[in-house]
């Protein structure tokens, strides 16, 4: 069965979705698992002594890892002309990029049998035409050169409207675990605009709210059990992974007024509940800087809050309720949630490679094509209002000659292409 493919690399973690068509009729797009059961992984990369690597939950925190094999944060970095030295070999952020997003293609070719029809990526809205440029020469370097490049908040738009038609205009605030992003989204006859983009200045991200409900984990404990309970070694050594079971209860909040961070105590595992209102009084300091940003892009894309048709917030974003409030009393029109907050960008790119299918006017295939295209260079053409669009595709072009060049491979690329058997 036919289907495209919706990968999302704009955050610190990767997904995917995938659309099947049978006949002439798609599918709606759902989340590939990329994990033991999960949609979305860690975008770590981590080579061992055999060259062999693995990604997100393969990729184990603890005292027996080596950290000069581990490769993470390399998606923020493209760009960036200094490499990252991953089991001593230096690899450009791009490049690690690419081989995230050719490691989430092979773990859906493995569940279908076959590589996509077609392939749309979604990055962070303020990437320019370098960085995308940079991108999308890895992405020829490793078989995917005739992938779709969008930005994150114009899929996470695209996959928020669906299939409704007129124009709409929203402001879009996603976050990430160690950064975030605030954008406005203009939907046109003839595709989509991004007329407006700040990235967040302080590293404020869903690492910060979990370490903020971390803390109160750590006051509570200090109120049952005294100051110097904190300090024995023992408890010392059960809170090392608090964040992280922070992190999985926190988007609780969003249904209930409590939630509770499971915490592994020498005397068992402990429940230990936090109320919505103590967790919204500690981090209102937050929020007020990710409402304030919100509000400088809208002013900045030349448009008055009134103007806007809603706002959506995905990623860790969307696990704040108290930030819908807030922004719902400066900003008027609804505030949304993508109904499933961490793929909506995956799953927007993947109606992308759809309808650019469809568009083009081509039956899907049976067997995808196999030969990737070099970079186009015009592919980053300004738009009128100065913004990022996506249009319809350009028209066939006619049939030319084209000569078949062997061009030499990076050092990391070559290095993970012959982990998995690519190169000899």
């Amino acid at each position: 069965m036919s289907y495209v493919l919706g990968i999302d690399l704009s955050g610190t973690h990767l997904s995917a979705a995938r659309s099947s068509c049978t006949g002439w009729t798609w599918g709606p797009p759902e989340p590939v698992r990329l994990g033991a059961g999960a949609h979305t992984v860690p975008a770590v990369l981590r080579v061992a002594a055999d060259g062999a690597f693995s990604v997100g939950d393969q990729v184990a925190e603890g005292p027996m890892v080596d950290g000069h094999r581990i490769a993470r944060g390399f998606v923020q970095r493209v760009g960036d002309v200094v490499p990252q030295i991953v089991a001593g070999e230096p690899c450009l952020p791009h490049t690690l990029t690419a081989v995230l997003a050719d490691w989430a293609v092979e773990r859906a070719q493995a569940q279908t049998g076959h590589r996509p029809e077609h392939l749309a990526i979604s990055h962070p809205a303020a990437w320019g035409e370098h960085r995308r440029g940079l991108l999308r020469r890895a992405l020829w370097d490793t078989g995917l050169g005739e992938a779709t490049l969008l930005p994150a908040p114009v899929a996470a738009a695209t996959a928020h409207l669906g299939r409704e038609s007129g124009r709409r205009t929203l402001a879009v605030l996603s976050m990430c675990g160690n950064g975030f992003e605030t954008s406005v989204v203009r939907r046109t006859p003839t595709g989509f605009t991004m007329p407006g983009c700040r990235q967040g200045v302080d590293p404020l991200g869903g690492d910060d709210f979990d370490e903020a409900l971390a803390e109160l984990v750590r006051d509570r404990l200090t109120r049952e059990f005294g100051r110097g309970y904190l300090q024995d070694p023992q408890i010392r050594l059960a809170l090392l992974d608090l964040q992280s079971a922070c992190a999985e209860a926190r988007p609780a909040f969003t249904t209930a007024a409590q939630t509770e961070v499971l915490v592994p105590l020498p005397l068992g595992l402990t429940a230990v509940p936090v109320s919505r209102a103590a967790f919204g009084e500690a981090v209102r300091p937050m929020l007020l800087l990710l409402v304030d940003t919100l509000l400088r892009t809208v002013r900045d894309a030349g448009l008055r809050p009134d103007q806007l048709d809603g706002v959506l917030l995905t990623g860790a974003a969307a696990h704040l309720p108290l930030l819908a409030e807030m922004i719902g009393e400066q900003l008027p029109g609804d505030v949304a949630v993508c109904a499933d907050p961490q793929p909506a960008a995956a799953i927007g790119a993947a109606l992308v490679a759809q309808r650019l299918i469809s568009a083009a006017g081509q039956a899907p295939r049976d067997e995808p094509r196999r030969h990737a295209a070099a970079p186009d260079p015009d592919d980053d053409r300004p738009v009128p209002d100065g913004g990022v669009a996506w249009h319809e595709p350009a028209p066939p072009r006619p049939p030319v000659r084209i000569t078949d060049l062997s061009l030499p491979r990076s050092r990391s690329s070559t290095m993970f292409a012959q982990a998995r058997g690519r190169v000899p």
